[in-house]
């Protein structure tokens, strides 16, 4: 299995998406290959080295995560030489060409890229959202074989096909996946360790008073014994909660689906 982890800085990967690619490479063994794809030189940012000093040392630290996290570590690199310039990344041709160029070179299974902001105040990093637009508009062009052959010249009168992929969202602490390409994506297996969180509906409260709370505990314990999963942390928020969920059996599609229609019910029967 392979996957692609594509994000606009250094260390984005750690805080996103390493503990799911350390769980697939213990899971998995040689039959997993990760690659880590960085979109910009790392050299803004620091309140007192240089941009020079702090884009060598952001190099170096990825460098070494990589060889700790046995991935692979690859720089962007645009049509024409160079690296895109840090803090104020801009949907570019030669942006979407280097992205269509590094993913078709690699051929991942799953790929991983920021989510586009739901909020149009959200304080997001003006890169994150470059490379989150970028890599969904590339993504039909994925296998498009010529698409981008200006920018990369290619035979085209002989294109080999590529293999069907899927797009992933990488979110802060957590993984959601939104779309499959070609076929469906399930990424559940025995002994996984999984971050939830449900929102309610256009963010309304799901727990009014501490007799919810109560009830959602108490519907969270039947599912245990339905599904066997072991619940390592709970958060209860007034419009939201969060589970740190291990399933000794791969079932958390089935076990959420029961968690959330039976909570549900419950709840609107109480009020």
């Amino acid at each position: 299995m392979k996957a692609l982890f594509v994000h606009a800085h250094y260390d984005d990967y750690e805080f996103v998406a390493a503990g799911t690619f350390e769980l697939w490479r213990r899971k998995l063994g040689p039959n997993f290959q990760a690659r880590v794809l960085v979109c910009t030189d790392g050299q803004a940012g620091h309140h007192f080295r240089t941009r020079e000093e702090t884009g060598r040392v952001r190099l170096e630290e990825q460098e070494a995560s990589a060889r700790l996290g046995g991935y692979e570590f690859q720089l962007l690199t645009l049509p024409g030489g160079g690296v895109p310039r840090e803090a104020c990344l801009q949907v570019t041709l030669p942006l979407l060409a280097a992205l269509w160029k590094a993913i078709r070179d690699f051929e991942p299974d799953y790929l991983f890229c920021p989510p586009i902001p739901a909020d149009p105040l959200a304080g997001i990093h003006n890169d994150h959202v470059t490379i989150a637009d970028a890599v969904r508009r590339v993504a039909y062009m994925i296998n498009v074989p010529h698409a981008f052959t200006p920018e990369y010249p290619a035979d085209e009168t002989a294109s080999a096909p590529e293999r069907g992929r899927f797009l992933v969202l990488a979110h802060d602490h957590r993984v959601r996946i939104v779309a499959a390409m070609a076929r469906k994506l399930r990424i559940q297996y025995e002994g996984a360790i999984y971050h939830l969180m449900n929102r309610g509906d256009h963010r309304e409260d799901i727990f009014c008073d501490d007799q919810d709370r109560q009830l959602f505990l108490d519907t969270l314990g039947q599912a245990c014994a339905k599904t066997d999963w072991q619940v390592h942390a709970w958060c209860l928020m007034r419009n939201h909660f969060h589970l740190v969920v291990e399933t000794p059996r791969a079932n958390l599609v089935e076990g959420m689906k029961w968690l959330l229609g039976t909570y549900t019910g419950r709840f609107n029967r109480r009020h």
